[in-house]
């Protein structure tokens, strides 16, 4: 296993770790949307409809392996699980007061109200927009020698799910590493992309960006220029195209630690980074891949730049219609132990400040989202308790101290990210203070500004 690093190295990144940087100015306002959950998938293997075959099949998994919100609760071990009940007449009974809101059974089974309150929105979200960044695995090298054929087969997969308004709010494509002769003839197959798309479709393509993994100087001078010339091809405004920095190898973000990353590394349109983690994990060990994310997250923290990590763990091929009244407790069983297991890989990263976290089959979708509910639902209160009493302590004093808009930015893009998933609803954030401006806004230091006397 391949977890030394060069000493220099790894100097740089504790640097950037327990360096204390004196903030001056005002934290940026929160991007939208603010992400949670990406799907990826190859370009060869999109079909039309693709979202709403997603869709169905995520749907179909937990109505087959968890058909009421108690089992979901119990088969992710979420917060209270153990008190719920086994039987089914009393899980019945529970479902049924729940349904009629019955405050005598709301009372006694906490943890079943906030286990329904979860399932209906992880239903409402299965139901029509599952996924929120779909990720189309396209290497550079294939697009530039595949012809234009892949780029329009591309945009007409979505054909049927752009009549059906059933896009993706984002869509990345991963271009990987990007070779100087690859980048203008790559660009040209996506300039016949979305140019087949403008003239097939009313509906606007979603937001895009691409994914590399070199933010060299050498690259970004590159293709620079070729994204200005797809904007232009297409009708975009410059600066439409955002880019992501995948991060694959330790030295890719460590040996650049002392220097905080901003969007101007990549003439401005750098959007999210994205750590590879299990296989940093797999190749230099755990420690080497945890000081790689907590590195990235230092380097991030006082930019609008979004950062994910984290995979689900793989199901194995299991139709859910096939499984036998006989395999139905080993198949049950074993689904929960993945779902799980992908639950607690959420809510471990949710611990080091990661939100959003990637998917590979549309039936890990269901623990990806009842796991972030629930953690929405929970700490949704503490959080706006300590927003007010932030904006508060700012409008005691005749300017607000920057570290404090700091920590009120931090809660409130907490907030915003609960509000962009679905987690939360603006009537439910009313009593704290909150309102549509100050959500449109996404900044803490206009919300200061705002309630201060005119």
């Amino acid at each position: 296993m391949a977890n030394r690093l060069d000493p220099d190295v790894l100097s740089a990144a504790l640097e950037v770790l327990t360096q204390r940087t004196a903030r001056s100015h005002d934290p940026p306002a929160a991007p939208k949307p603010l992400w949670v959950e990406s799907f990826v998938v190859n370009g060869t293997d999109l079909q039309p409809d693709f979202m709403s075959r997603a869709n169905r099949s995520a749907m179909l998994a937990m109505q087959t392996f968890a058909p009421d919100c108690v089992e979901l609760w119990r088969a992710l071990r979420l917060p209270g699980w153990e008190v719920l009940p086994t039987d089914p007449k009393r899980v019945d009974e529970i479902l049924s007061g729940l349904e009629r809101r019955d405050a005598a059974t709301e009372a006694q089974w906490p943890e079943a109200k906030l286990a329904h309150e979860v399932y209906r929105r992880v239903t409402e979200r299965l139901a029509s927009r599952s996924i929120q960044d779909l990720r189309v695995q396209l290497t550079s090298a294939a697009a530039a020698a595949s012809g234009p054929d892949i780029a329009v087969a591309i945009a007409r997969a979505f054909a049927i799910d752009a009549e059906q308004r059933n896009l993706p709010d984002q869509i990345t494509l991963e271009l990987g590493s990007l070779a100087a002769t690859d980048a203008p003839r790559t660009v040209e197959r996506l300039v016949t992309m979305f140019r087949d798309w403008r003239d097939h479709h009313q509906t606007p393509f979603p937001a895009l960006q691409l994914t590399v993994d070199d933010l060299s100087d050498r690259v970004i001078g590159a293709l620079t220029p070729l994204l200005d010339h797809l904007e232009r091809s297409v009708g975009w405004p410059l600066g439409t195209v955002g880019l992501e920095w995948h991060i694959t190898r330790p030295a890719a973000v460590l040996a650049n630690a002392r220097y905080p990353l901003s969007t101007s590394v990549s003439r401005g349109r750098l959007r999210s980074v994205r750590v590879d983690l299990e296989s940093l994990r797999q190749t230099h060990g755990t420690a080497v891949a945890d000081l790689v994310l907590a590195t990235a997250r230092a380097q991030v923290s006082e930019t609008s730049i979004q950062l994910s990590a984290g995979r689900s763990p793989n199901l194995r091929d299991l139709d859910p219609e096939a499984v036998s009244p006989a395999e139905r407790a080993e198949r049950f069983a074993e689904v929960h132990e993945v779902w799980r297991r992908g639950a607690d890989r959420v809510h471990a990263l949710l611990k080091q400040g990661v939100s959003w976290g990637t998917d590979d089959d549309p039936r890990q979708l269901p623990a990806r989202w009842a796991a972030y509910f629930a953690y929405a639902r929970s700490t949704w209160p503490e959080v706006t308790d300590g927003m007010a009493e932030t904006l508060l302590r700012c409008l005691a004093g005749a300017e607000a101290r920057p570290d404090l808009l700091w920590r009120g930015q931090e809660l409130l893009t907490k907030v915003l990210r609960m509000v962009d998933a679905g987690a939360l609803s603006l009537e439910e954030l009313a009593p704290s203070g909150l309102d549509a401006d100050d959500l449109a806004g996404r900044s803490f230091a206009l919300m200061v500004q705002r309630r201060r006397p005119s």
